[in-house]
């Protein structure tokens, strides 16, 4: 759910500032507000999308928000890739392949960026994240 901003029904208007990210964080407790989830859940859901495009995300800002971070980065740009089994990254990759995952993140990033360049994403793809997706160890 971490990346509703970025799909065509979620998407925000150009006119609004808001990073996908919060925005997608606001339609993840939308989605999940008639679930049996209390309201300290709902909130380290949203806490969590609204922090996972930041540069560091450490355990004190929630556990969530953290494990969402570092599987972000994980399968976005290869962060500590090395450290997984090759067994396990194979079993993984069969069962759900990334289907040309790079250049999608990048077509959206673009988008993003470009509409809002005030945005983190727009820091991050000014500051090199292309050539960090593009140089993830995970084959496309």
């Amino acid at each position: 759910m971490h990346d509703l901003g970025l799909t065509e029904t979620c998407k925000p208007p150009r006119d609004d500032l808001h990073c996908f990210g919060v925005i997608g964080a606001r339609r993840a407790v939308q989605e999940m507000a008639d679930s049996s989830w209390d309201a300290q859940r709902l909130e380290a859901m949203e806490e969590a999308v609204v922090l996972h495009l930041n540069i560091d995300v450490p355990v004190s800002d929630g556990v969530e928000a953290h494990l969402l971070h570092e599987g972000t980065i994980l399968d976005v740009v290869g962060a500590r890739y090395d450290e997984l089994s090759k067994g396990y990254l194979a079993k993984v990759l069969e069962r759900f392949p990334r289907a040309s995952l790079n250049e999608g993140i990048l077509s959206c990033v673009h988008y993003e960026a470009a509409t809002r360049p005030e945005s983190r994403i727009a820091y991050l793809v000014n500051h090199g994240f292309e050539k960090m997706v593009q140089g993830s160890a995970f084959e496309e």
